[in-house]
């Protein structure tokens, strides 16, 4: 594996550079981005104690990773409507996690030339540290149209930012593209694997969380793990917690101070080593690997 140190602490350095000079505020696009289109109310707009007056269920992810801010403006045309939401998020590192975990497998729409996917129904956008969404709830047709449009008036003017390279300390070696995604605590990990209670990593909504699908050469698919912690002490702390409190339908095999190997209810395998001041983890092995 390729110095992952060296890249997380850039990306460490950049979140902290972030601060206020690096926040995006937004101000909704005003009526006539598209003829017709007006605006229904006034802007709403959320801060983090307040995020969960608006979504129901599912806040938890968005705190996790940093939320800053929401300003959502809905928009109608007789009976035709669309809501966006513009969440902001503490850094571009975090935006773009959360993108991976809400977006999948990514279905852009023709002629909207920023990171994005969408269908008739939403489309999600990524740029900076902000998070979009253009809901057109009823999917109505007549609509589409007025989704790019309203994407393009909102990002008029909002800077994409530098590249995010905290996925680059993911090996590259037999990985399956596209299933590269980041986490930040337990309602994230808990799209890959779960392992115990509460925060059982020690992320602290701090610690960056990498994870990517992988091929053997037998040509079986498993899941890596990767996290860096902000020194070799912490780290330490993080595997004992996880060993302390390890889910009981995971069976340790065998253990040294360096990490274990578990078998799971699936009769798979995993693995937990750590390294200086980072954890690799190994899941959905379906062969004991090797210590």
């Amino acid at each position: 594996m390729c110095g992952p140190r060296k890249v997380l602490l850039a990306a460490a350095g950049a979140l902290l550079a972030a601060g206020l000079a690096g926040a995006q505020e937004f101000v909704p696009p005003a009526d006539g981005f598209e003829p017709g289109w007006v605006k229904a109310e006034a802007a709403r707009v959320f801060q983090r104690g307040e995020l969960f007056n608006y979504i129901d269920g599912g806040a938890e992810l968005f705190l996790e990773f940093g939320f800053d801010r929401l300003v959502v403006q809905t928009y109608v045309k007789a009976e035709l409507e669309l809501t966006l939401e513009v969440y902001r998020l503490d850094s571009p590192e975090s935006a773009l996690g959360l993108y991976l975990l809400k977006s999948g497998q990514e279905t852009p729409v023709r002629g909207l030339g920023i990171r994005h996917t969408g269908d008739r129904f939403q489309l999600t956008i990524l740029r900076g540290r902000l998070f979009i969404h253009i809901n057109n709830a009823d999917g109505l047709p007549d609509a589409v149209p007025a989704m790019t449009a309203l994407a393009r008036k909102a990002l008029a003017g909002l800077q994409e930012g530098p590249r995010v390279s905290l996925l680059d300390s993911l090996p590259k070696k037999n990985i399956i593209p596209g299933t590269e995604r980041i986490f930040r605590g337990p309602y994230g990990l808990q799209a890959f694997f779960t392992f115990g209670p509460g925060d059982i990593l020690q992320q602290n909504r701090k610690v960056f969380g990498l994870a990517a699908d992988y091929r053997s050469a037998e040509g079986d698919t498993y899941t890596r793990l990767l996290l860096r912690y902000p020194d070799v002490p912490a780290a330490r702390a993080a595997l004992d917690n996880l060993q302390a409190n390890l889910d009981p339908y995971l069976k340790v095999e065998d253990s040294d101070a360096q990490g274990f190997v578990f078998r799971d209810f699936k009769n798979q395998f995993g693995s937990v080593e750590l390294k200086t001041d980072w954890i690799e983890i190994l899941v959905d092995l379906p062969a004991r690997p090797l210590r």
